[in-house]
């Protein structure tokens, strides 16, 4: 299995807290082999598909929508369903995960932008400590809605076997495509993406 260090220097970290993530000390394969371990453990996700999700582009969902039913940082319980008739990005997140920092001004940004036109961003964190969720986002705030998904319960769930995980959710709330690690938000192929779920 993949170690958190290799995966912070490849771009992609592993969602190290939860045991079905395939967190380990030895880095000996690559972080498809281990999401095949996670998908043998019980993910719905097959190798394949994982492998397809860490490419440089959105992958399309094929599966179910799982629920999201988390609190926010106001203990607030928050469902998906509550942003229907919105286009939602979903992400995973994590303080630790350097791409993870990289990127949520950016998606803060664009769902500032695209507001008007229905974007919402939740911003889903997985499993650190309120306080430590707090003091971050203090120093980068986030244009969106934060969830704590304190026991990495709903991450299972939606197969976010790497973070950042992102999601696009249509506007009837099903998740239409998905990606696992960083993505170039600045460029047309995934920007446009979003785009076109905007406008359909």
């Amino acid at each position: 299995m993949i170690s958190r260090r290799r995966l912070l220097q490849t771009g992609l970290s592993l969602a190290a807290l939860p045991a079905w993530a395939g967190a380990a000390n030895n880095a000996t394969n690559s972080a498809t082999n281990s999401a095949a371990g996670n998908a043998a453990n019980g993910a719905a996700t097959n190798t394949a598909t994982l492998k397809a999700a860490t490419g440089p582009d959105w992958v399309a969902w094929t599966g179910p929508t799982p629920p999201l039913v988390l609190p926010d940082m106001g203990g607030r319980e928050q469902k998906l369903s509550a942003w229907r008739g919105s286009v939602v990005i979903v992400s995973f997140w994590a303080t630790w995960c350097e791409p993870c920092r990289d990127e949520l001004p950016v998606l803060s940004t664009m769902a500032k932008r695209h507001r008007e036109e229905g974007l919402r961003l939740v911003a889903v964190n997985v499993g650190e400590a309120p306080a430590k969720i707090s003091a971050f986002l203090k120093k980068t705030p986030i244009n969106g809605t934060v969830l704590h998904d304190r026991n990495s319960a709903a991450s299972k769930k939606w197969d976010a076997a790497a973070l950042p995980a992102n999601f696009l959710v249509d506007r009837v709330g099903a998740i239409r495509y998905w990606h696992l690690g960083e993505l170039d938000w600045k460029s047309h192929t995934v920007g446009g993406v979003v785009t076109r779920m905007l406008r359909s």
